[in-house]
């Protein structure tokens, strides 16, 4: 439907094109209509709502990024102290992305394409140096990258190991390496002995006593897996013993990685990392404190 605008002669600005309330500048849907594709959009796919509504996809993407730039705004990082991050496979062929999050609230505050140093970096710039020099915590797996952006960036902070990722990764190196069933299932009852009880204490020189101990028995074991797995433990154990002041840990994403991986469908691939990157923070916007 085509709707007539009247244009008036203002003897102090010029011509001008009548202002209509309902529609935005530039903008071939109105106000009201626009809000309902939007609303549309946060339960159904894109090609569901454009579908619904005689629209195009591309018409659909357009306003539905349009409402959440809007709504969304820029993250606040203004008192930001802890913060955890953890990266995700977006496409085959090892590309990633990582995500920022507000472990107490889970609210997303950024995402950034790739999950090397300086794909990180302009999430720590945007905190500032007040911002970064705020930060207590920093929660992450065993990203070497990660790690050394974090400590690069905000030295005071404390690095936290997921123990979720530490066990995955170092699980997955011990039991590659073991060929048979008694050796693998010794390894498997060894690693557990390791790290039960590990995580539960909230002084960090207990916990690093108890790790001492298991540490020992581990290596007493022969099992050269399970050293390895040990090793590559104590190498690390500033960011297990930091987790007894602050008992961050990424576990938390694993729900995110999941609503994520809908997301994708909906969204109906990559044509637009922005937009994706918007859906995913409109998603999680954090509890109330």
């Amino acid at each position: 439907m085509l709707v007539q605008r009247f244009r008036m002669a203002c003897p102090k600005c010029g011509p001008k094109l009548e202002h209509l309330a309902w529609l935005e500048r530039y903008a071939r849907v109105p106000k009201r209509s626009a809000e309902s594709v939007a609303r549309l959009c946060r339960v159904l796919p894109v090609k569901h709502v454009a579908d619904f509504c005689g629209l195009g996809w591309d018409a659909v993407k357009a306003i539905d990024k349009a409402y959440l730039e809007v709504t969304l705004g820029e993250a606040d990082l203004s008192d930001l102290t802890v913060l955890a991050m953890d990266e995700f496979a977006i496409q085959r062929g090892h590309r990633y992305v990582t995500i920022f999050v507000e472990p107490n609230r889970k609210e997303i505050l950024g995402v950034y394409r790739g999950h090397g140093r300086e794909d990180i970096r302009p999430f720590f710039e945007k905190l500032g140096g007040p911002g970064r020099g705020r930060l207590e915590a920093v929660a992450m797996d065993m990203n070497g990258a990660h790690e050394a952006e974090a400590k690069a960036q905000c030295s005071q902070a404390k690095i936290i190991y997921d123990r979720f990722h530490m066990v995955a990764k170092c699980g997955r190196e011990v039991i590659d390496a073991v060929h048979t069933a008694e050796s693998k299932r010794q390894t498997n009852r060894g690693e557990r002995e390791v790290l039960k009880g590990l995580w539960n204490y909230r002084l960090p020189n207990w916990a690093h006593q108890f790790f001492r101990e298991r540490y020992a028995r581990a290596i007493r074991s022969r099992i050269k897996p399970l050293q390895r797995f040990a090793s590559a433990l104590r190498e690390r154990i500033d960011g297990i013993r930091s987790h007894g002041h602050y008992p961050l840990h990424t576990s938390l994403l694993e729900g995110i990685m999941n609503k994520i991986k809908v997301i994708k469908r909906m969204t109906y691939g990559f044509r637009d990392d922005d937009y994706f990157f918007l859906k995913i923070r409109a998603a999680f916007p954090g509890n109330p404190g």
